[in-house]
């Protein structure tokens, strides 16, 4: 099967778009799951003692 100038140009520009839609994609989820880690390894023991404090004051058990 022999593709002209223009289905390869093509073909081309769609694998180009593919490869930046993944690459976003990516870098969305890596930032996301460094954001996530970060987040939780600077929740300390008080912190969550004083949520679930603000919880309770809100007649919230937690």
């Amino acid at each position: 099967m022999t593709l002209s100038v223009i289905q390869k140009v093509y073909l081309l520009q769609i694998n180009q778009q593919s490869e930046i839609y993944l690459g976003n994609r990516l870098e969305k989820s890596v930032y996301r799951q460094a954001t996530r880690s970060n987040m939780l390894s600077n929740i300390s023991a008080q912190d969550i003692s004083n949520r679930i404090h603000r919880f309770q004051t809100f007649g919230i058990q937690a």
